[in-house]
């Protein structure tokens, strides 16, 4: 305890509060010297004993250690607290037209693709096109050397030539009876097989050329001129373009959100800002691979022969899984368990809000705002109605 006093009495507080108490005192007998009465009380004093000023000095000591112990340990006293003022955004509530949309990549592949080669062997002689080309249906793409073909389609015309001036021979004999039915009948099979054997011919000689099946894009070439091929050789393939689609991965927890025939905005980097609408055709049922995504079809119509939608190209897609028209939305940071807060006059009130859809970032409002309402833009923990607000920024859809 003796310690303690020690420690109070000299502690810094104290000491400053020890000159105030002095000051204090010095003001105090002055005032009191000014006056004959008072005069007389203090020299009074003055006069008192020992004992008497040793107990005065320890009561004025006391004193001073409860204002240092005031000082240094002070009382928890009631204080009023300044009005709080909440510095937010604010959001203005305006009908818009709203799409809630999930992102896909992928490549542009033909709605079918088609392997062509030559039903021949032969000697590739020349390639018409390029890959990537376009071509209308029966358009040549290569052909062969067809120098042996010719010869036997020419062959076959000198024999058949032959064979009908046999005919037409038989034929004066026959009308003059001097040959019989038999005979005639052997040199007309003969002449019949001749013009099927030109004619098997000059199919030969077809086949040296290779035509397209179908209007499409030609796909990678396998073969070059000069190349011996066969029957069994792919030479190219080619991809019906009328219609085109894109393979897209989705991850597992948007699976659900998408269904058959919803719109798809895409886009590939060839055209920019060159959009096309396509739909959904097909969502598979399984995950794939170690991606763990779904493979969703798109099919997009490719009827743009200027800007054409090519095998390979790289495309983006938005798949349009929501929308609304002149609807109510806001941020989704402004809603808290079906609660929002307007800013008004600058204060703040709870509104409680119905919510008709809610996207990653913004929910549809069906009940509870109306047009203009601002509304805090992020809710936080603190939040309470009737508080001041201060506005910083003001924000609106899609901006």
């Amino acid at each position: 305890m003796k310690n303690f006093f020690f420690w109070a009495w000299h502690h810094e507080k104290v000491i400053a509060a020890r000159k105030e108490a002095v000051k204090g005192v010095q003001k105090v007998l002055v005032y009191l010297n000014k006056n004959d009465k008072t005069r007389k009380i203090v020299e009074k004093v003055s006069k008192i004993k020992f004992k008497r000023r040793t107990v005065i000095i320890f009561t004025v000591m006391a004193v001073l250690l409860v204002i240092a112990a005031n000082f240094i340990f002070p009382l928890h006293r009631k204080q009023v607290a300044p009005e709080r003022i909440v510095r937010c955004d604010v959001f203005e509530v305006k009908k818009v037209d709203f799409s809630d949309e999930l992102f896909a990549m992928g490549l542009v592949r033909g709605e079918r693709s088609i392997d062509i080669g030559f039903q021949v062997a032969g000697v590739v002689k020349k390639v018409y096109v390029t890959e990537g080309a376009p071509v209308k249906e029966n358009d040549t793409i290569a052909e062969l050397d067809d120098t042996d073909a010719r010869l036997k389609v020419e062959y076959n015309e000198s024999k058949l030539k032959a064979a009908q001036e046999k005919l037409k021979v038989h034929q004066q004999l026959y009308d003059l009876k001097t040959i019989i039915k038999a005979k005639l009948d052997e040199v007309t099979y003969d002449y019949e097989a001749q013009a099927k054997e030109l004619e098997f011919a000059k199919q030969e000689l077809a086949k040296t050329k290779l035509t397209a099946a179908v209007t499409g894009v030609v796909g990678p070439l396998e073969v070059e001129a000069g190349e011996l091929v066969s029957p069994h050789s792919k030479i190219a393939s080619l991809f019906n373009l009328n219609k085109v689609y894109i393979d897209a991965g989705i991850i597992e927890k948007d699976i659900s959100k998408i269904r058959r025939d919803e719109k798809v905005v895409v886009q590939v980097d060839a055209y920019p800002g060159d959009q096309r609408e396509g739909k959904v055709v097909t969502i598979s049922p399984v995950v794939e691979g170690k991606s763990r995504n779904f493979k969703v079809r798109i099919e997009i119509p490719n009827n743009d022969p200027a800007k054409p939608f090519l095998p390979g190209m790289f495309a983006r897609s938005r798949i349009i899984i929501y929308s609304a028209m002149q609807a109510f939305i806001v941020p989704v940071s402004a809603v808290k368990d079906d609660m929002v807060y307007l800013v008004k006059d600058s204060k703040i009130t709870s509104q409680a809000v119905k919510i008709k859809y809610k996207s990653y970032d913004y929910a549809q409002i069906s009940e509870g705002l109306k047009e203009g309402d601002q509304i805090v833009a992020e809710v936080e923990s603190d939040i309470s109605a009737g508080t001041k607000a201060e506005v910083i920024n003001k924000r609106e859809y899609g901006k």
